[in-house]
């Protein structure tokens, strides 16, 4: 059977889908994929001379079975995901489902597994090295970590919520979210400068890839609130915005975007 990830074997395809159908039960649906989708605007599957939209109940249900089972090439691992905290570390049906990813991540290279969440309290990245067997950090100082030890750091109110992703995106998906070679945890962090002038603060602060977002807040506790009316800075690559003093005491923070 043609792959739709190989799609240029399916023009002229006989399509044969037995069913209950409108004609009763057994009744043969045949018809013919047009064209291979090779050009134009075409989207695969696209399915001749079908008028799907006049199609319904099972004669619609059997051309969409037909047409899910080709292989579309993504892995059925991708998009799995789990999210572990410390009352979990005993639950062997959990550990045993992780550890059979971490084998498809290993023996297939179709998919990439990685870990987001909360760790020793702080917000934290890492990606499966399918070589080392261990987990790779979002810091470059830091070690390489075997699943036992990253889950073994787990606090009461930590969680870390492992994802599998198509191998591709590996690196954005994982420890270098905007792929610029630096990992996530080593990112510089912007400074937040102040200047007082004629009864107003003028903030500004560096984001040439602008990933940072200013925020607003009466409290030091929140809630915190996007800042809008930001400009460019009079120096490259920065923002600045203008806060009237006599509106009363005020917080600002610098937010990553991701």
């Amino acid at each position: 059977m043609s792959e739709l990830n190989n799609p240029w074997g399916l023009e002229g395809l006989s399509v044969v889908v037995m069913g209950a159908g409108g004609g009763g039960i057994g009744t043969s649906i045949s018809r013919f994929l047009g064209h291979d989708g090779s050009s134009g605007n075409q989207f695969l599957p696209t399915v001749h001379f079908y008028e799907l939209d006049e199609l319904g109940g099972q004669d619609f249900a059997d051309v969409t079975s037909y047409v899910l089972c080709f292989d579309t090439g993504t892995h059925p691992a991708v998009g799995w995901n789990r999210t572990l905290t410390r009352t979990d570390l005993t639950k062997s049906t959990v550990l045993g489902s992780l550890a059979t990813v971490e084998a498809q991540a290993t023996f297939t290279n179709r998919c990439c597994l990685v870990v987001h969440g909360f760790l020793q309290g702080r917000k934290r990245s890492f990606q499966f090295d399918a070589a080392l067997q261990a987990y790779l950090p979002d810091r470059a100082t830091d070690p390489a970590l075997t699943r036992s030890d990253l889950l073994a750091q787990l606090r009461e109110d930590d969680a870390l919520t492992f994802l599998a992703g198509f191998p591709s995106q590996r690196a954005r998906l994982g420890i270098d979210r905007n792929e610029n070679g630096i990992p996530d945890g080593d990112e510089p962090t912007p400074v937040l400068q102040f200047r007082s002038q004629s009864g107003n603060i003028t903030l500004t602060w560096s984001d040439a890839a602008a990933e940072w977002v200013l925020e607003h807040s009466a409290s030091a506790v929140g809630p915190w609130l996007t800042v809008s009316d930001t400009i460019s800075g009079d120096l490259a690559d920065s923002q600045s915005h203008t806060h009237n003093t006599t509106s009363g005491t005020g917080y600002f923070r610098l937010r990553r975007t991701w």
